[in-house]
């Protein structure tokens, strides 16, 4: 995938991530909003690897601010954004 089809399209991972593991079960809504957040992290992941800066990644991702982001993604991969950016590149 390159880097223009992710800002061109914002929602398609979203909608690949839900269809590609969504086994027809119903899920409740606070199940779905940790679901679509994860699916939220795994596209930051991708950015970030890419080499994005963090502001940028965190706004094409869907979060209000570089802090919203910053604390979501600590939350679920207990590590910051630039840890995993620098680690990443190690």
């Amino acid at each position: 995938m390159s880097d223009e089809h992710f800002f061109k399209h914002p929602k398609l991972p979203f909608a690949e991530c839900r269809y590609s593991t969504n086994s027809g079960r119903y899920y409740k809504p606070h199940m779905h909003k940790t679901f679509r957040l994860n699916c939220r992290i795994e596209l930051a992941k991708k950015l970030l690897q890419k080499g994005f800066g963090l502001s940028q990644v965190a706004l094409e991702c869907g979060f209000f601010d570089q802090s919203h982001f910053h604390r979501h993604f600590k939350a679920i991969t207990t590590v910051t954004p630039k840890e995993y950016q620098v680690n990443f590149i190690q």
